[in-house]
């Protein structure tokens, strides 16, 4: 029997020895005021931050707090590959990792972990960590109503924008903008910025950079895309002042159309009338600037409406000029009826053809600036000596110049026109409107008795008869776009043997003198000055005696009403000629 009565077991824990081990890892925790990833001079340590040091497979190894002026070791460490993590936890929420690249003195990511590093013998591994406070970016996108690019307070913000950052060409960050047309992004490093605009395609950007940095608008359109200009981004600063500001285009449109019945209104059975030139001004305080032009055509969509125009155009004060075709197509009356989608537009208040003035502010529409034209009638006839008394211009028979004419109104007997012959005794009435007129002639001239009496229409017979009082031709009914050339006066006694060579008025020794020189002058008594301030009604002003010299002046000491002059020579038998008015 073999007894046992004792078993000892010695178990042996062998641990390395180290001999000398003087690997470290320390650095220091810094805040980076601008965010450069560089310990700057002046920039300050953060103390009583937990530092964690873990092998690169995660083991943790030891920790630490950083000391007063942010520095923070471990040391005794053997080789391997290790890495920090600071605990941004004991950091307020708005301290973010600095910039971090392999030439800047930041170590750490943005998860807060440093890359893992091999720790050699005798080697002190330095990692450094900044942080610092990110900028936010931003604000506004506002609807800029009245074009002036800058904010007003009655203008509102444009929700739902999409606003995309980009950095160096790349992507960074993207935010909406709310119902006020706010948008902020956070988080946003050092750098060069711009943001690019995605909206509704009606929104196009307004005037650019004016005034006001903080109220201004910083958009424009590049390449089809809208873009706002280049902005700076420094640490720890925040930019708040790029905004974008829109507007919409304002719309003019309407029909020019044939004003068939005459009753100026645009009645749905009229046509309108292609190939027609609208143009659209621009009033800029004391400038007018041409914006624009069009030519009618077919309204879209609707394929037997013709005559149709459309302009669109920035806000402000506007107003359309119509250019036809002929000047015999005259414009319609304004305004007639009470339905403004029929009125006509046209009231010449910007000159012939235009229409009044209109403001517009973004997103306007005035699509109801139609206007009628029609086509006038003109009168071109004669004033002739007829010498052999028959009453019938003959071609050897010699005309009468600087005879005045007057159209009248057969209605109302108001004189609506005056014109005068010229050399060869031709007349002219253009642009008149349909209806039923005469012709005035001077009292002072005899005229031959016409072949027959009334309506008649033979070109070359006299038509004076005494209709409408002595020397008025019976009246005629005048229809669209007619031409008459049958109104000639034949003259058979009570010329003046006066022709008149040149009428002017110039300036001498600070004063204006009005001269006239004729190429004949015979039996003249006087010279009468006449006066006008619309060419219409006239006041005697002066007279000069005749001196049988053919030239004479007379000086217009008068004050400023009067805009028109002329001279009428009287024989001593009472019998007169006018001269042209100047």
């Amino acid at each position: 029997m073999i007894t046992l009565k004792h078993i000892i077991i010695t178990i042996l824990i062998l641990f390395p020895i180290q001999y000398g081990v003087t690997q470290s890892i320390e650095g220091k925790l810094w805040f980076d005021g601008d965010l450069n990833g560089m310990i700057d001079g002046g920039e300050q340590g953060i103390s009583n931050i937990p530092i964690f040091l873990l092998r690169c497979n995660g083991q943790f190894v030891g920790s630490t707090v950083t000391n007063a002026t942010g520095d923070y070791a471990f040391s005794n460490l053997n080789p391997d590959n290790y890495k920090i993590y600071v605990n941004k936890a004991f950091l307020p929420n708005v301290y973010k990792p600095t910039i971090y690249s392999t030439t800047t003195d930041n170590k750490i990511q943005l998860n807060s972990y440093s890359l893992c590093e091999m720790i050699s013998d005798d080697e002190t591994l330095v990692i450094n960590a900044g942080f610092g406070i990110l900028s936010t970016i931003g604000d506004y996108v506002w609807e800029d109503t009245n074009y002036n690019g800058v904010q007003d307070n009655n203008e509102s913000g444009i929700h739902g924008v999409v606003v995309s950052a980009y950095k160096d060409g790349v992507l960074i960050k993207q935010a909406t903008t709310n119902s006020s047309g706010e948008f902020y992004m956070t988080g946003m490093y050092p750098g060069s910025y711009s943001f690019k605009y995605t909206m509704d395609a009606t929104y196009i950007p307004t005037k650019y950079q004016v005034g006001n940095a903080n109220l201004n608008s910083d958009v424009s359109r590049i390449d089809e895309e809208i873009w706002s200009s280049t902005f700076s981004v420094t640490g720890g600063t925040n930019v708040y002042n790029i905004d974008a500001g829109f507007y919409r285009c304002a719309e003019f449109c309407g029909q020019i159309y044939n004003d068939a019945n005459l009753n100026n209104l645009f009645d749905g059975n009229e046509n309108g009338i292609n190939g027609v030139t609208v143009q659209i001004w621009n009033i800029d305080g004391q400038d007018t600037i041409f914006a624009g032009s069009v030519e009618t055509g077919l309204k879209p969509g609707f394929p037997s409406e013709d005559g149709y125009y459309r302009f669109c155009v920035a806000p402000g004060t506007y107003f359309l000029k119509v250019i036809m075709p002929s000047s015999e197509w005259l414009a319609g009356s304004p305004f007639v009826g009470n339905n403004p989608n029929k009125y006509n537009y046209i009231t010449h208040q910007n000159g012939i053809n235009t229409t009044n003035t209109f403001t517009v502010t973004s997103g306007d529409s005035h699509c109801n600036i139609n206007n009628g034209f029609y086509c006038s009638a003109t009168i071109y006839s004669y004033v002739w000596i007829d010498s052999n008394f028959d009453g019938y211009m003959g071609s050897n028979e010699a005309r009468v110049s600087n005879c005045d004419v007057r159209l009248c109104d057969a209605s109302t007997n108001a004189v609506l026109n005056l014109t005068y012959t010229n050399s060869n005794g031709l007349f002219v009435f253009d642009s008149i409107t349909p209806g039923n007129y005469y012709l005035r002639f001077p009292n002072s001239l005899d005229f031959t008795v016409p072949i027959v009496s009334g309506n008649f229409y033979n070109v070359n017979d006299s038509k004076v008869d005494g209709a409408f009082g002595y020397a008025t031709t019976p009246s005629y009914s005048f229809s669209l776009c007619q031409e008459v050339n049958y109104l000639s006066a034949g003259v058979v006694s009570g010329l003046l043997p006066v022709t008149w060579l040149s009428i002017e008025i110039f300036g001498r020794d600070g004063q204006n003198t009005l001269s006239w020189e004729l190429s004949e002058e015979k039996n003249v008594q006087k010279y009468t000055i006449l006066a006008s301030s619309e060419g219409i009604s006239w006041d005697e002003v002066g007279e000069v005696v005749s001196s049988n010299t053919k030239k004479y002046n007379f000086i217009l000491d008068l004050d400023n009403r009067y805009t028109f002059f002329k001279v009428v020579a009287i024989d001593f038998d009472g019998k007169m000629n006018t001269s042209p008015i100047v």
